[in-house]
């Protein structure tokens, strides 16, 4: 879209979306569209069994609305629309409403159309990313069957979702024949950049290295047939390498370049830091010379071939600082997001980089593994295991110790002797000189555990894993030689996690491990209390945040599952022990919704706020002591 047809100032959002219901003086058609269609509900406290009700959160569409004097841009993608307060008050479907309860909608298409015409303003790329998913939503649908209270048929959720399914003829078509369901107009490639002879190369694992090697057309890349093309037509070929797409057309097959006869596209060579050295440098010559025909033209100056891409960009005049920073954000404002380029402009961005090869760095990691300090107080745990954690321990050493595949999921409440255990296993590994990773999910829960990282940190997973749903380690990274070389990894916390996240650490070490076994033919230990918090997914019911957890997993069936018991923190009140134990597994006598009643004596009596937080925290006024039958 056009800057000038881009609705980016707040004080434009009412000339094309409204939340107001218009006064019967100025337009009564439009006031009668907008209370035929347009009012939300009512919910909330004027109709609690609205289907937009959520049980604990109120309003799935957080209706209603408060008032407000003007349009603003609101800080979740969607802007705050005008919706004065004018004191007056409709009578719709049997209850009272303001302007609070207006969907904002579209003067124009609402009175043409006479149906509901829910209009926003796509403010951020955001909202334009819902949107574009809302297009494939399909439309509401529902299957149901009455059966028998005795009945034992088996539910096949599968065939269920086929009988409930329906697509028009017209849907049908389209997806049998193949169309395209999206397009982008005009499409961006990507321009492969690397040095000679270092560009990447993908093949099968039982394809043969020698062959490749040799091979012609695994040496032909985007960047070498440009040279190519370069050679063959050397008067008529006299762009740059992001130009070059525009006239034509790469042929992944066949790896090569041919002349484009229709269509138009973009080209952008991948970026490069600083920091790269030769390969930068590369960059800025690609971006700035006209048809070269190989690596070595690009260092060719008046007929001099000097020995650095580097030597050859300063003699062009391309180092000079002025001129680097004026290329980046004019490039940055061509093709980067908005928030990109502001951050250029406002914020200097550094990233130094550690002198080293990635072999270097592989053993540093390993390094600072094996150099954790071993305590004789992790060497007492050993000792003090009970009979069953003791059981588990001498399975997974001996597994570890064996070079044997194992993975283990330890189920217990809270003080059943879990971290004990990790600590016992953690010492017995890393004292032989072997590395043993220790993660959890939080980073206080991290720091209980020696050497303990969050997952998020060790294994590099993304914030938003189930739209990247991959780790970002490269097989020659120094993680990924630490990854090889770990004996043992323990996660804790894994009833809290994603299930995506969990399934992203297995792919990861499969592949950096070059196996197909689960997690890499690594003995891992998952561990956590599904009865305390679910993985957290926002706006989510109970049913979707079970199906992201880890026992929803197509990997939850390969764990041996054991479960810890004996609650060694409460030895000394065993009926509370017990207590806490029911309400984690359900069978705690509920009361009106599904609330359990708490001991009067485990009730902390307030008589001021201030005091009586105060003597739960120092215990001075009373002691906690009760029987729990």
């Amino acid at each position: 879209m056009k800057n000038e047809s881009k609705i980016i100032n707040p004080d434009n959002y009412d000339d094309f979306v409204a939340a107001e219901i218009p006064a019967e003086s100025e337009n009564p058609h439009l006031r009668k569209m907008v209370l035929k269609h347009m009012i939300h509900g009512p919910c909330g406290p004027l109709n609690a069994s609205s289907p937009c009700m959520i049980k604990s959160s109120g309003c799935k569409s957080y209706y209603p609305k408060q008032f407000c004097s003007a349009s603003v841009h609101g800080s979740d993608s969607y802007p705050i629309y005008r919706r004065r307060d004018t004191g007056e008050m409709v009578k719709v479907r049997g209850h009272m409403i303001d302007n609070r309860w207006v969907v904002p909608y579209n003067a124009y298409l609402l009175a043409k159309y006479d149906c509901h015409t829910n209009v926003e303003i796509c403010s951020t790329v955001k909202a334009v990313k819902y949107l574009y998913k809302y297009i494939y939503k399909g439309h509401d649908r529902i299957s149901f069957q009455i059966n028998d209270v005795q009945s034992t048929e088996t539910i096949d959720e599968i065939e269920k979702f086929r009988i409930g399914h329906w697509v028009s003829p017209q849907e049908a078509m389209w997806r049998i024949y193949g169309f395209d369901m999206n397009e982008a107009s005009p499409s961006v490639l990507s321009l492969q950049l690397h040095l000679p002879y270092q560009h990447a190369v993908s093949y099968r694992p039982d394809d043969d290295l020698s062959y490749l090697l040799m091979s012609d057309y695994f040496k032909k890349t985007m960047l070498t047939e440009f040279f190519e093309a370069n050679r063959s037509c050397f008067r008529q070929c006299c762009y740059l390498y992001s130009e070059f797409p525009e006239y034509f057309v790469w042929n992944k097959q066949g790896k090569f370049w041919s002349p484009r006869k229709q269509g138009k596209v973009i080209g952008i060579i991948v970026t490069a830091s600083p920091t790269e050295g030769e390969r930068y440098y590369l960059r800025l010559l690609l971006n700035h010379v006209k048809g070269p025909t190989s690596f070595e033209n690009l260092r060719t100056i008046n007929d001099v071939i000097v020995s650095s891409f580097q030597e050859a960009a300063a003699m062009y005049g391309l180092l000079q600082i002025d001129s680097n920073i004026d290329d980046c954000l004019e490039e940055a404002s061509h093709y980067q997001m908005s928030i990109f380029s502001s951050a250029t402009v406002c914020y200097s961005i550094v990233d130094f980089k550690v002198n080293g090869t990635d072999e270097n760095l592989g053993g540093t990691e390993i390094e600072n593994e094996l150099k954790l300090p071993i305590l004789e107080e992790d060497f007492l745990c050993i000792e003090k295991l009970n009979s069953r954690q003791k059981e588990l321990f001498d399975n997974i050493t001996n597994r570890v110790f064996n070079s044997q595949p194992g993975l283990y999921f330890v189920d217990g409440p809270e003080g059943t002797g879990k971290t004990f255990l990790y600590r016992a296993l953690l010492v017995a590994v890393r004292s032989q000189g072997l590395v043993a990773l220790a993660t959890v999910a939080s980073s206080v829960a991290a720091s209980i555990l020696p050497g303990g990282r969050t997952a998020h940190s060790r294994f590099k997973i993304p914030i938003n894993i189930e739209e990247f749903k991959t780790c970002n380690v490269g097989k020659q990274t120094g993680i990924a030689h630490l990854m090889r070389a770990a004996k043992l990894i323990l996660c804790d916390e894994t009833s809290m996690s994603h299930k995506a996240i969990i399934e992203a650490v297995d792919s990861m070490l499969q592949d950096v491990c070059n196996t197909k076994q689960p997690f890499g033919g690594k003995v891992v230990v998952f561990g956590g209390d599904f009865r305390q918090v679910l993985p957290v997914v926002p706006k989510a019911t109970k049913e979707e945040c079970i199906n992201a957890s880890l026992v929803s997993s197509k990997l939850w069936p390969l764990f041996e599952k054991i479960r810890l018991t004996e609650n060694m923190r409460a030895l000394e009140d065993p009926s509370f022990s017990l207590y806490m134990l029911r309400i984690g597994n359900g069978t705690e006598p509920e009361h009106s919704d599904h609330k359990v009643k708490i001991p009067a004596p485990m009730i902390v009596p307030c008589i001021d706020d201030v005091a009586s937080v105060n003597d739960l925290i120092s215990g001075k006024s009373f002691t906690i002591h009760v029987t729990v039958y």
